[in-house]
């Protein structure tokens, strides 16, 4: 906001805090300077926050900016335990793909062949 001066014709910024809330989905409040220049659209939005990734939904390791997209490089890091497409038990982060480290000798069920060999 500008506040003219009478006198002068002078303009005088406002230098107390903004009181407009970002229009992000938790409708933040906004702690820039009144005076100054800025948008109050979500993709402005600094205010950190928890979120999820959208692919399989759980809560990421670390915070982000409002309006910010989920970053490329970040991966999830929640283990998961689980059994392998040849019957054996597996732990691996949620991002990586699934691969069995445990040779047997089993036949695949996806292809037959013999699970001999150590696929990392």
């Amino acid at each position: 906001a500008v506040v003219s001066t009478q006198s002068t014709g002078d303009s005088i910024l406002c230098s107390e805090t903004c009181s407009k809330l970002y229009n992000c989905t938790l409708q933040h409040a906004c702690t820039k300077i009144c005076g100054a220049s800025h948008d109050h659209e979500a993709k402005d939005c600094p205010e950190q926050v928890q979120f999820k990734f959208r692919k399989c939904r759980h809560v990421a390791h670390v915070t982000k900016a409002c309006g910010e997209q989920i970053p490329k490089y970040l991966k999830c890091k929640h283990r998961l335990n689980y059994t392998s497409t040849c019957g054996h038990e597996q732990s691996r982060l949620c991002s990586d793909d699934e691969k069995c480290i445990h040779p047997c000798g089993k036949p695949r069920p996806d292809c037959g062949h013999p699970c001999g060999k150590k696929m990392l």
